[in-house]
């Protein structure tokens, strides 16, 4: 069965043997075949995130908030799929290199950085500018995409 994935994966004969050997080599490479989609997905979400965003804001939608697409179901679509990139970039990181576990402070400072400054910048800011913005908040995720909650309900 080994030998088997080593072939479907196409690995070169010369690596089989390091394969045999460290079997968890392969764990880690397969690994990374889930992670690249992974990555590109979250580099999609950002893109049709920051696209919505855009032609929202050239129909000239001055004072009001964008709760269409994507941000019927977070506030912050475009930061999730930053922060899931840069997890993305750590797994497969780790994939390729398990040793460089420690590398995990990246991704985890940028999650924070996003979760608890950017965003609340964002909210804070928007809040001035947009009468409806305090009730798109309390109906609505600040990151993850999930359907709209009603707090206090």
């Amino acid at each position: 069965m080994f030998n088997d994935l080593i072939d479907l994966m196409g690995v070169q004969s010369k690596n089989i043997e390091h394969y045999k050997k460290y079997p968890i080599v392969l764990i880690f490479f397969m690994m990374l075949l889930l992670e690249v989609p992974f990555t590109f997905l979250a580099v999609v979400l950002e893109t049709i995130a920051d696209e919505q965003m855009r032609i929202f804001r050239r129909s000239n939608n001055i004072g009001l908030t964008m709760q269409k697409g994507l941000w019927a179901y977070s506030r912050h679509p475009n930061y999730l799929g930053e922060i899931l990139f840069w997890w993305g970039l750590y797994f497969m990181t780790l994939s390729l290199e398990p040793d460089l576990w420690y590398l995990f402070v990246c991704p985890l400072v940028m999650n924070l950085m996003f979760s608890l400054i950017t965003c609340q910048m964002m909210d804070n800011r928007s809040l001035e500018k947009r009468p409806d913005y305090q009730e798109y908040m309390n109906s609505t995720r600040q990151l993850i995409i999930w359907k709209s909650v009603k707090k206090g309900e």
